[in-house]
């Protein structure tokens, strides 16, 4: 997938659309927060499909590597620096310093968006390991399951959701998880050879998953359909029509790891500057330019091992 050829140009297209998305959720005073909460479910989706795609291509020891060094070693340098963010601005402010270490920081880090690294990085385990365990399955016959699991995990984690309080960090955990197995399904179905077969069972993936966000919606338990419903028409479209190679949009495609690791620094900045006459749309996008700069930058120096 690194190769410019083999890229799917609009994976790329949308991992820039749902970077935005997840600087639209932390913008306070925006509209319609509900269509961009589908950012998440598409960038785990996305993640969890392209891993998923050739595993038949590596070995524990390697996998491991890569996901330590693309996940691990990121999250704990990007804790190290909202850490120290957040404890220089309660001196600075003198701000009681109660909320700086919390129960659930060991999992998520200090800032709460990086939850999704921990996250992935213990979901590709799990991915890889059913892989094994289920290597002698016919293809098509696990195909059939994943895509039955998925939907099922959406059922009962929506369920969940609407009827049940749950806390940091198990309401991300149960957030993210179908989209774990919906992009598990999809990246087992894009390793097809047969373009017909891939594009009969990414619809089926897709059909299966939006009659379930209706009968969720009918009994009224509705927290994760317009998230999943958006997300997995969007994730399915851009295995189907993939797209004429950009190379504009793999460049940007390329920042936006680290436009979700940094852009709550560039948020805090632009905010401490005013920001309070800003329009919303207009804030969204400095602070998309300005992350996507500044991941620019780091990706030419020492640090961008860590975006």
């Amino acid at each position: 997938m690194a190769a410019a050829h083999h890229r799917i140009v609009n994976i790329d297209r949308l991992r820039i659309l749902a970077a935005f998305g997840v600087i639209w959720l932390l913008t306070e005073k925006a509209n319609a927060k509900i269509i961009a909460w589908s950012a998440l479910p598409v960038f785990l989706m996305l993640f969890c499909a392209l891993i998923s795609n050739n595993l038949q291509d590596q070995n524990l020891k390697t996998f491991s590597q890569k996901k330590i060094h693309r996940l691990l070693i990121p999250w704990l340098f990007w804790s190290l620096i909202y850490l120290a963010a957040k404890i220089s601005k309660r001196i600075v402010y003198n701000i009681s310093f109660s909320d700086v270490f919390t129960y659930y920081t060991l999992f998520t880090g200090p800032r709460i968006h990086l939850w999704f690294l921990p996250y992935a990085f213990i979901m590709a385990f799990a991915i890889y390991q059913i892989y094994i365990w289920t290597v002698n399955i016919s293809p098509v016959t696990f195909m059939k399951f994943l895509i039955l699991l998925a939907v099922t995990i959406l059922f009962l984690c929506s369920f969940i959701l609407s009827t049940t309080p749950v806390p940091v960090p198990f309401s991300q955990w149960l957030f993210g998880l179908p989209a774990v197995f919906l992009g598990f399904a999809i990246g087992r179905i894009s390793a097809l050879t047969d373009t017909k077969k891939q594009k009969f069972y990414i619809l089926t993936t897709l059909a299966a998953s939006e009659t379930i966000c209706l009968l969720l919606v009918i009994l009224k338990f509705n927290t994760l359909v317009i998230p999943y419903g958006i997300a997995i028409l969007l994730v399915c479209a851009a295995f189907i029509y993939k797209g004429r190679f950009d190379p504009v949009t793999s460049k940007v495609s390329s920042l936006t790891y680290g436009i979700y690791l940094i852009h709550p620094l560039i948020f805090s900045i632009i905010k401490s500057l005013g920001s309070n006459n800003i329009n919303d749309w207009l804030l969204m996008s400095l602070v998309f330019i300005f992350s996507a700069a500044v991941s620019s930058v780091l990706k030419k120096t020492a640090l961008k091992i860590f975006i």
